[in-house]
């Protein structure tokens, strides 16, 4: 997933950056400063499993798969 698409993921799951970071540290994402890593994923993209963490949301939310 490109920094773009990531970007794009994130507003059509309704998520600003710091609403994604709210949400991973309130599913137990490890990183002391999540924040920072979603600021850094939209820069270079995020992990692979962050990239899963999404389309599980999607998934979850009975929405779409973006191509």
């Amino acid at each position: 997933m490109t920094p773009e698409e990531f970007r794009a993921e994130l507003a059509a799951l309704g998520f600003s950056q710091l609403g994604f970071g709210r949400w991973l540290s309130e599913h137990g994402h490890p990183a002391r400063d999540v924040g920072r890593n979603v600021r850094r994923w939209c820069q270079v993209g995020p992990p692979g499993e962050v990239v899963v963490i999404l389309r599980l949301i999607r998934e979850a939310r009975g929405m779409q798969q973006a191509a």
